[in-house]
């Protein structure tokens, strides 16, 4: 058995020279993500770190401490989704 492979995959600078390249070339996020073999919101931390604004769909970030504290007070997880937006499926 191996064990998990620690730092980047990819020397410094290469992954996200790849991500403008290919966003220069007019390709979505997802289709960034999906050429490269990377997350979504791996691409638009990569995307924020040049200087432009991610897909609003793959740059969510959540409060997850906020979200424990509703769920704990009796709400179920799909309460939770609706209140916070998570889970949701967006048009485009």
């Amino acid at each position: 058995m191996q064990g998990k492979q620690t730092g980047p995959k990819r020397p410094p600078g290469i992954t996200r020279r790849s991500v403008l390249r290919l966003y220069e070339h007019g390709l979505t996020q997802r289709e960034i993500a999906s050429r490269l073999g990377l997350t979504k919101s791996t691409v638009a931390f990569h995307i924020r770190r040049i200087g432009i604004e991610p897909d609003e769909r793959f740059a969510r970030r959540y409060d997850w401490d906020e979200i424990q504290r509703a769920y704990d007070t009796g709400l179920s997880v799909r309460e939770c989704a609706r209140r916070f937006g998570f889970g949701e499926a967006k048009a485009a």
